[in-house]
C-alpha cells in the first residue's frame, strides 16, 4: 500500500521557481510548476509520480499576438531544473 506523503510541494515548488534561470528566448515570462499523479489515500495524497513545468513567455511589445509557451514534464523537481538549465544547442 502506497504511503501518505505530509511534503509541503507547494514550499518546495516556489524554492524551486526561485532557482529557476530566466528563459533564453524571452529573458522573464510566466512560470508554473505543479505535481501529477497522486493518488488520493483518504487522509492525504501519495508522492507525486511527475512534475510539469509551464513557462508562458513574455510577449513582445510590438506584437502583442506573438505567444510562446514551453512544457516540461519530469519524474522529480531536480530534474526540471537540470533540464531548464541545460544549454541550448
Amino acid at each position: 500500500m502506497p504511503k501518505i506523503d505530509h511534503t509541503n510541494w507547494d514550499e518546495l515548488i516556489d524554492l524551486a521557481i526561485a532557482d529557476l534561470t530566466p528563459c533564453a528566448l524571452c529573458g522573464s515570462g510566466e512560470y508554473r510548476v505543479t505535481p501529477g499523479g497522486q493518488t488520493w489515500m483518504g487522509q492525504g495524497n501519495t508522492a507525486p509520480q511527475y512534475f510539469t513545468m509551464l513557462h508562458w513567455c513574455a510577449k513582445p511589445a510590438d506584437d502583442p499576438f506573438v505567444s510562446t509557451t514551453m512544457s516540461l514534464r519530469c519524474r522529480s523537481l531536480d530534474d526540471i531544473l537540470a533540464r531548464w538549465k541545460a544549454p541550448t544547442p
